[in-house]
């Protein structure tokens, strides 16, 4: 609970108010980088003293209070990987990729930090041309005709987690020689926010063959012959 009291001193515009007259005043409000678990409310309405110019009477009033729901924080990422966290090789073939040789790597998901019940959360994405499907987790779908992976995750809780995966791979040819191949498109996860009563999404950026964060194969993306 806080609050703050404003004079002409801080707003001339308060000095002296005419009949009929109006005006606009403003405020900001900080509130914490991470909100408490199960979403947060910032409540705020104002009360104005004021004294007449004539009768000297003095009088108050107060606004209806104002609500507003700060929707869930999810932390979402996606993330290429040769080997996992464990250093358990979960792709196959070589790395760096090779010319007309086939390499595969698996792509993770995590949904992170709910602050609040989400309804409806999925995540999808898109895998690029010359980027074949190979697998996917528990309610991963892969869908041929438009390339989309989805992984539909339903409902999820305050303060739980979830995770995923699927496989593809890649069969570079001469003219990838020197380059990295993007292996998914732009991830997004979407929900509906039960607190804040709101649709919420998060998109992180494409993932190549540079895989950056894999313990022993991050940075080895480039096609060699």
């Amino acid at each position: 609970m806080g609050g703050g009291e404003w004079s002409q001193k801080e707003h001339s515009g308060f000095k002296e108010l005419v009949p009929g007259g109006t005006g606009i005043f403003t405020f900001r409000v900080p509130i914490e980088s991470t909100p408490l678990t199960g979403g947060t409310k910032i409540k705020a309405k104002a009360l104005i003293d004021a004294r007449g110019s004539e009768t000297q009477t003095i009088w108050e009033t107060e606004t209806e209070e104002i609500i507003t729901s700060i929707a869930s924080q999810v932390s979402f990422a996606a993330s290429g990987r040769y080997y996992d966290s464990n250093l358990a090789q979960v792709g196959s073939g070589p790395v760096p990729p090779k010319v007309d040789q086939t390499t595969s790597y698996r792509i993770y998901w995590d949904v992170d930090k709910v602050s609040s019940d989400l309804f409806n959360s999925y995540v999808i994405t898109t895998l690029p041309a010359g980027v074949s499907w190979v697998s996917g987790g528990p309610d991963i779908t892969f869908t041929e005709g438009t390339s989309q992976v989805r992984w539909s995750i339903g409902d999820l809780t305050e303060g739980h987690s979830a995770s995923s995966y699927f496989d593809i791979s890649i069969t570079p040819t001469a003219k990838d020689v020197g380059k990295v191949i993007f292996l998914a498109n732009a991830s997004v996860f979407a929900a509906r926010d039960s607190f804040a009563k709101t649709d919420i999404s998060r998109t992180v950026n494409q993932i190549s063959t540079a895989i950056f964060g894999d313990p022993v194969a991050a940075g080895q993306g480039t096609v060699s012959e």
